[in-house]
């Protein structure tokens, strides 16, 4: 649902760049192209991480995750995309969004496999 609301508002996006030229135009629509087709796992990202993952008591697993995405993949490639490729915004925008992908794939094997369960309640017959 919230692809399709962005794929509608892209002529929306595109006028605020008007007296921009049209290769701009068309730099912006593929950046938030880009960015719509990857909500998706961007939010799948957020439910876990921050719903599933967080309450059951994993936290420093998560903390690591998105540590090391965002410090030693996003912005690693995104750089390298910028200044050795010498790539555009849309390329760079796409790198940027690899960070999600690989995100998505450390959270759900460890969703899968329950390590993420930790007992965060003492038992009152224990500490009376």
């Amino acid at each position: 649902m919230g692809i399709r609301k962005i794929w509608a508002l892209t002529p929306v996006i595109a006028n605020v760049y008007a007296h921009a030229d049209i290769t701009r135009i068309d730099y912006s629509l593929v950046a938030t192209m880009s960015i719509a087709a990857c909500l998706c796992i961007r939010v799948f990202n957020m439910v876990v991480i921050n719903g599933v993952l967080n309450s059951g008591g994993d936290v420093k697993y998560t903390m690591v995750v998105n540590i090391v995405c965002l410090w030693g993949i996003s912005l690693p490639l995104a750089l390298f995309c910028i200044k050795t490729l010498g790539l555009d915004i849309r390329f760079v925008v796409i790198a940027i969004l690899s960070e999600d992908i690989v995100k998505a794939i450390l959270v759900y094997f460890r969703l899968r496999k329950k390590m993420w369960l930790k007992n965060l309640v003492t038992n009152m017959n224990e500490s009376c």
